[in-house]
């Protein structure tokens, strides 16, 4: 349990069903949840409905968002802009305390030098381009308001409770568990960051406690291929096989440095990859 002061308002998760925000629940229970049974954020009367669940100096951490596992498609772009849209629509009545944005490294496309903050978004896919235009519709009714605005991206996330399985760490792990199989698509040597779910959780309660503002990168600066994570998975779960899928592109990477996050909160340690695999 991490413990917060709340003397300045609630802390309040939009999304907080979602794989972050439960994680998140559960380390802080007293934050306050909104999820879809409470208002669905696609929706066109999404923005009243919001007015009424927030309130002045609420801190709101928003979470909400059609991930890539459930669409990818121009449909699932617009009903996340919409969200935007919604709490934008939100803040015009409401004097937030603080707002607190979940981005997405996917801002950024592949095969760059090691990126920073200052490295200029330039996403590759509707994902990247979905967040990169909610992150500037948030920053927007933020500065409107002069309300303090944070925001956070993370990498490819991973743990219990996860229920995207995106290709990686979590999808090995689940198969090897169930099948004795790991598919990997070539030689798996793709490179990847990859930051456990509690790691992101104390940066998200650090940085709120420290006031952020501006953009942090949640990411290690080590990066790993799959056939890596693969191999780290083999040698705990005896008789697994690792399958090679056709891959119809040439490796990429993302490289991170993690100078700005280690320096403003020194104390965050980032869980080894082979150990967060079994937490």
């Amino acid at each position: 349990m991490v413990m917060v002061d709340f003397a300045k308002g609630r802390r309040v998760v939009l999304g907080a069903n979602g794989f972050i925000g439960q994680h998140l629940m559960a380390a802080c229970p007293t934050f306050v949840g909104i999820t879809r049974q409470d208002v669905d954020l696609s929706e066109e009367t999404a923005g009243k409905r919001l007015v009424g669940l927030l309130r002045d100096e609420d801190t709101l951490f928003f979470l909400s968002a059609i991930t890539p596992d459930k669409g990818r498609d121009a449909e699932s772009f617009m009903k996340n802009c919409r969200m935007a849209g919604a709490l934008d629509f939100a803040m015009k009545q409401v004097k937030l305390g603080r707002l607190i944005y979940i981005s997405s490294d996917a801002v950024f496309s592949e095969n760059l030098p090691p990126i920073t903050e200052e490295t200029p978004a330039c996403p590759n896919t509707l994902y990247g381009t979905m967040h990169l235009a909610r992150e500037q519709i948030c920053e927007s009714a933020a500065a409107r308001h002069g309300t303090p605005f944070l925001v956070v991206r993370p990498c490819a996330l991973y743990g219990s409770g996860d229920t995207h399985q995106s290709y990686g760490p979590n999808r090995f792990l689940g198969s090897a568990r169930r099948e004795k199989l790991i598919r990997l698509f070539g030689e798996g040597e793709d490179l990847r960051p990859h930051l456990h779910i509690r790691d992101f959780v104390s940066i998200l309660v650090g940085l709120d406690e420290k006031k952020a503002e501006g953009v942090f990168h949640a990411i290690p600066s080590a990066s790993v291929t799959f056939r890596e994570i693969a191999d780290l998975i083999c040698r705990r779960i005896s008789e697994v096989k690792i399958e090679k899928l056709p891959n119809a592109s040439p490796p990429t990477t993302k490289r991170y440095c993690a100078d700005k996050i280690l320096s403003f909160l020194p104390e965050i340690k980032f869980t080894n990859l082979a150990t967060g695999l079994f937490l």
